[in-house]
């Protein structure tokens, strides 16, 4: 179960898509700090961390609990230098971003989401996309019904099979 949770934590993390980087190292840095300032990765280390920190907590209850916090960086240094590399999605978001943005955008973004405005957006987005995902869910379900039964009427108004 802790493979599997592991897994699809880094599965999401890896999704991004490839591209080539940008020539302008200053730019590079800047889309750089804009990832981590724009992007709220608090779910995800906890996906990635958390299953490893109970499983050693549990299998070590006496342990200094500064130890947990030491293996959180551990694990975080290492899904960042592996993000980071050639192909990893760091490196291909960066890609992304300086295919999509001029360095004056990038500027731009990087100064909003540096500020407390743009903070509480990254804090709050992920829980807005989740309230939104669950509404949506239940509007979906709801409907369905009533989507089956017109489709159902209009193929046979017509004298078509379903599909």
């Amino acid at each position: 179960m802790l493979l599997r949770t592991v897994s699809l934590a880094a599965a999401a993390f890896v999704s991004i898509q490839c591209g080539a980087q940008p020539q302008n190292s200053a730019k590079r840095e800047a889309i750089r700090q804009l990832v981590e300032v724009s992007v709220s990765n608090q779910a995800l280390w906890s996906a990635i961390v958390d299953p490893f920190v109970t499983a050693g907590r549990t299998a070590n209850p006496s342990a200094d609990p500064k130890v947990w916090g030491e293996l959180d960086g551990r694990i975080k240094e290492v899904v960042m230098k592996s993000a980071s590399a050639p192909g990893g999605p760091v490196y291909r978001t960066i890609a992304r971003y300086d295919e999509r943005f001029t360095e004056a955008e990038i500027q731009g973004l990087l100064r909003f989401f540096s500020s407390d405005l743009g903070r509480k957006f990254t804090r709050e987005q992920g829980l807005l996309q989740s309230e939104n995902d669950a509404q949506m869910e239940a509007f979906v379900t709801r409907l369905l019904p009533d989507m089956q039964k017109t489709i159902s009427s209009f193929f046979k108004e017509r004298g078509l099979r379903l599909p």
